[in-house]
């Protein structure tokens, strides 16, 4: 019997018993809950339990902090409840509906800058050292000049450190942000990358320029399509850009990746966007030998081709149409 049992017991009937518990896990000092009602939880009593050190509501979950002992806690509470052990991304998923659409809001958006953050804060202290070191007058022998202008060594420093802090705030916030926001949303990382490096790219007039643009600076970054001129404009360090660029790529992602006839927009698609087809047309006759190699089987439901340029899938379906290709389909039970 473990010494946290009559505790776990009363702290389950608390929480309003087994059928309340959606999913439990724990952190590094409390229990952490997604319950089904959150508002059958007797919160007084559960903070006057002598294993109980406090409770609040974070993000949708229901937390009891217990201390250093949680996970003795944790394995009592589940002996005697019969609850199965979940993750942490388990409660949290779980917990989702017990949030406000504020609240869902602000965690979507807690979760597209948390990656960032690591670098942000490097960043951070890299350039806050270099302004230590350029722009405070504060040495010297009569305390007016800068580390910098003492020292080549500290001059080169300087300048060297700028290049991190470059990479990570005018560069790095942009593609981050790209980033995190396709991978939130299901799409291909990679061309989250992509659209970032393209709103930093070099062949756009740097963002910090536009103010002192000459003619000649914006006839040389300028688009012309004849009918139109688009000024070309990078969005280095910019958060709202990125954020709408990325989710407009989702959004055309999530347009064009219905099916398509096969004979032209689904090979456009995987252009734009490399988002994977819809596997859901099974082709029923014995594969051409052919074709082979470009036949994939998912779900038990059949084969399918993949996606190969619009000529050659059109070339290997009437092989698998040809009156030579009879025979059972690929997946009957005979093979």
């Amino acid at each position: 019997m473990g010494k946290y049992r009559e505790d776990a017991t009363e702290l389950l009937r608390l929480v309003g018993g087994r059928d309340n518990i959606v999913a439990v896990t724990h952190c590094m000092t409390r229990m952490r809950f997604a319950l089904a009602d959150p508002s059958k939880a007797d919160v007084p009593a559960i903070e006057a339990l002598k294993s109980a050190k406090g409770s609040f509501t974070q993000a949708g979950q229901f937390q009891v902090i217990i201390g250093n002992d949680v996970a003795d806690f944790y394995d009592d509470f589940v002996a005697v409840s019969g609850v199965s052990e979940a993750s942490k991304a388990d409660v949290k998923a779980a917990a989702v509906g017990n949030q406000n659409p504020l609240q869902k809001a602000m965690g979507a958006i807690a979760e597209v800058f948390a990656p960032l953050i690591p670098a942000i804060v490097t960043g951070g202290l890299i350039l806050g050292f270099r302004n230590v070191l350029g722009d405070m007058p504060y040495f010297g022998p009569d305390g007016t000049q800068t580390l910098a202008s003492l020292s080549q060594f500290w001059t080169g420093v300087y300048s060297f450190l700028w290049l991190i802090g470059e990479a990570v705030f005018h560069l790095g916030i942009p593609v981050g942000i790209c980033w995190s926001i396709t991978k939130k949303m299901g799409g291909t990382p990679m061309l989250g990358i992509v659209l970032g490096l393209t709103l930093v790219s070099g062949q756009l007039m740097n963002a910090y320029s536009v103010p002192s643009a000459t003619a000649a600076d914006w006839a040389k970054y300028t688009w012309d399509f004849g009918f139109a001129q688009v000024h070309m404009i990078g969005y280095q360090s910019q958060v709202l850009p990125a954020i709408l660029a990325a989710c407009l790529l989702q959004l055309l992602r999530a347009l064009l990746q219905e099916d398509l006839p096969c004979h032209h927009p689904d090979d456009r698609r995987a252009l734009l966007l490399a988002s994977p087809r819809r596997h859901d047309r099974p082709l029923h006759r014995r594969p051409h030998r052919l074709g082979n190699r470009y036949l994939d089987r998912r779900r038990g439901d059949g084969w399918h081709l993949r996606r190969l340029p619009c000529r050659l899938r059109r070339h290997l379906r009437r092989s698998l149409r040809s009156p030579r290709n009879h025979g059972p389909a690929p997946h009957d039970e005979r093979r």
